[in-house]
């Protein structure tokens, strides 16, 4: 047991959470990190599993948990203390050793200008300490003089591994815009580009400066009336600053950041900036902050659930620019508890300051297989927000066909869960307006509409409300045949109740290739009838009773 470590913030939690919270939290994010079944790269997830695991060994163990909260307690007591001692510390002369500025605290005492022995009797030869100072300044010199050296070398090898070996011309490189230092700021920690970076004030209490790839990161936390806030600022010596702030997890203010190239499409690298607002699960937000045209552009990427991205956006798909690898929160709390819950991931890259969704490309199909086999694992347990996610995950892949009836041999049917509903107006992202909520009888249907609803299958027909015309859009058909089906109301009726029951066959269909090449064939065919309302009302009614049939409903 640590005190020193935040087992609270590691499982996403705060610390008055019940323990039916705690163990809850626990188990998504062990579901999410277990070396036997995560997607995450492996190094990050060995290290979460290791983490969670320590921390779930205090916190969910009452007596644990009792004596971490008196240890977390004393310590940050100890802390108030020695902050209070070190403000009424004298300024001059006691502890000049620690309050040098950082680029001279380490500098040798100045020469007095004699070479040693030089204008010294035979009786004032130089103590062993002055000797000792002496040639420790002159290794400092010898070394500083090879790390130059060292630097200057690969400088040059680098520039070397540049050129092209054909036409001899030096490969372009990104600038940094009017954003490079000439040095890091005294006292600012020097970090690697590319690499997220976890700051916490309870492990470096104040505030605390990281010069990276030519900008400089300020972190703190400030108190605004009852809530502690996280604080960065971002500046270059030519461009403005620019300060976000996000409200802290907890009673403590925390981050994740980098600096590093993610939008190829600007010639400077890019911030991002990650802040856990606290809760069992929710919320992580995720801002990336672009410098473009001579100012900071906030690009807002994700608020999700679930804990930081932990990685650096890498490309994965082989097209020469990263991704962001986040979740589809859409499926969390959809057919299960959050706990049972699998969310799909999803993929975005920045281009120009636009974040887009390229999920749908083929060059992510390794990534989707692979989630989709973990998936269908743990829908063969009859997991229904397992085999939800398992058949999105399959749509990426073009094996939708494939997986519905594996889902249909696997889900639970005996879930109290309630599912989610459809809407007869199109809402975008907005909320159902009430009384146009769509409720459906079974899983398989709801998980039907979901999926088109989310984009990862065609969507589903729902009929609008006091809909008077057939399912298809009047205004856009030229035949003869489809003109009489919009000005003839038993014909519209018809076609409606047809698009209704397919959608539902193909619901509980475990050959939904076929059924939807029968499908086409009887467009076609009512296509190229005679304009006769009867015939053509007549083979709509015998294709309502096989969907019928085969959908369980009766004739």
């Amino acid at each position: 047991m640590r005190e020193d470590r935040d087992y609270y913030r590691l499982l996403g939690v705060s610390a008055q959470s019940e323990e039916v919270v705690i163990k809850a939290a626990y188990r998504a994010l062990a579901q999410r990190y277990h070396p036997d079944t995560t997607t995450e790269p492996t190094i990050k997830a060995d290290k979460k599993w290791l983490d969670i695991n320590e921390a779930y060994e205090v916190l969910g163990d009452r007596r644990k948990r009792a004596e971490y909260d008196r240890l977390r307690r004393d310590r940050r007591n100890r802390r108030r203390l020695v902050s209070t001692a070190s403000a009424a510390e004298p300024a001059d002369g006691e502890k000049a050793a620690e309050t040098l500025p950082a680029d001279t605290a380490d500098t040798p005492p100045p020469s007095d200008g004699l070479a040693d022995g030089e204008g010294l009797s035979s009786n004032s030869q130089p103590s062993e300490v002055m000797r000792g100072r002496r040639q420790g300044a002159m290794l400092a010199i010898s070394l500083s003089l090879l790390a130059v050296a060292v630097v200057a070398l690969l400088l040059t090898l680098d520039g070397r591994r540049g050129l092209d070996s054909g036409t001899g011309l030096q490969a372009p490189q990104r600038s940094t815009g009017g954003l490079a230092l000439a040095s890091p700021p005294a006292g600012a920690l020097v970090r690697p580009a590319g690499q997220m970076i976890e700051w916490d004030e309870q492990e470096t209490p104040g505030t605390t400066v990281f010069a990276i790839d030519g900008v400089v990161i300020t972190l703190s936390g400030r108190t605004q009336g009852t809530d502690r806030l996280t604080v960065l600022n971002i500046r270059g010596p030519e461009g403005p600053a620019i300060e976000l702030t996000e409200l802290a997890a907890f009673d403590h203010a925390a981050a994740e950041f980098a600096v590093g190239d993610v939008d190829m499409g600007t010639p400077t690298p890019e911030v991002i900036f990650t802040t856990f607002s606290g809760g069992a699960h929710c919320c992580v937000t995720v801002r990336v902050l672009d410098y473009i045209d001579g100012t900071w552009k906030t690009i807002q990427v994700a608020v999700q659930d679930g804990s930081e991205i932990g990685t650096f956006p890498t490309d994965r798909d082989g097209n020469g620019r990263p991704e962001f690898e986040l979740l589809d929160g859409s499926f969390l709390y959809a057919f299960t508890a959050y706990a049972m819950s699998w969310a799909p991931p999803l993929y975005s890259e920045l281009h120009n300051g636009e974040l887009q969704d390229v999920s749908g490309g083929k060059g992510f199909r390794k990534q989707y297989e692979r989630y989709m086999s973990q998936a269908q694992a743990e829908c063969a347990k009859r997991e229904n927000g397992a085999c939800a996610a398992f058949v999105a995950a399959a749509s990426r892949v073009g094996k939708s066909d494939w997986a519905w009836p594996i889902m249909l041999a696997s889900y639970d049917p005996q879930s109290d869960w309630i599912n989610p509903t459809g809407c007869r107006l199109p809402i975008g992202q907005g909320t159902c307006p009430t009384g146009s909520e769509v409720t459906f009888p079974t899983y398989p249907e709801a998980l039907r509409a979901f999926l088109g609803a989310q984009g990862y299958m065609s969507p589903m027909y729902v009929a609008p409300a006091n809909a008077a015309g057939p399912s298809f859009d009047c205004s856009r058909v030229s035949s003869a045949n489809l003109k009489l089906i919009c000005g003839t109301s038993e014909l519209s009726a018809a076609d409606r109740e047809l698009a209704r029951i397919y959608t539902r066959a193909m619901a509980f269909s475990t050959a939904p290739a076929v059924l939807r090449a029968a499908q086409i064939r009887f467009i076609e065919q009512r296509n190229n009838a005679p304009p006769d309302p009867d015939s053509i009302y007549g083979m709509y009614l015998e294709r309502i009773r096989q969907l019928k049939a085969l959908a369980g409903e009766t004739p």
